[in-house]
């Protein structure tokens, strides 16, 4: 399977929904029976490289080292994964559909301090499936986490 990173923008401190198509070792849709384990973590990591070449205004949060946010969390397979490909109004990348969806908890991404604001952390998510036969594989998710100024 070849490595894909999906990105994608989120506001700190809400909840946000994650979706992906994940495909096995023989190239088709998996399903629940394909697991025995799926967990997350999540981490804050430096500007990717594309985009610090990009919008030279934008500010970051200078992250130079990862730092693990969200230890390693078990997800129950049969609410993440769907036996049949979906296509609701959520997924926009074509009409085939999505058989991951995972909502993550509204502090999953930590509040930035308000004398850090606009500053735009960046997270990565990472999936790792255990499937009932064959070897480890992960998805994986870039965020950018917008500042969100309510309550602060």
């Amino acid at each position: 399977m070849a490595a894909k990173i999906t990105k994608g923008i989120v506001f700190e401190g809400g909840s946000f929904v994650l979706l992906a198509r994940i495909l096995g070792a023989d190239g088709e849709p998996v399903v629940q029976a394909s697991f025995t384990d799926i967990d997350y973590e999540v981490w804050s990591i430096p500007v990717p490289l594309e985009e610090r070449r990009g919008d030279w205004t934008t500010k970051f949060v200078n992250v130079d080292i990862p730092a693990n946010e969200v230890v390693e969390t078990a997800m129950v397979i049969a609410a993440v994964i769907f036996d049949t490909l979906q296509t609701d109004d959520r997924w926009t990348v074509d009409t085939t559909g999505y058989n991951f969806a995972f909502e993550a908890p509204a502090a999953t991404l930590p509040a930035s301090d308000l004398e850090d604001y606009p500053q735009i952390p960046w997270y990565n998510v990472a999936v790792k499936f255990t499937p009932a036969v064959g070897e480890v594989f992960f998805a994986q998710f870039n965020l950018q986490a917008v500042p969100n100024l309510f309550g602060k």
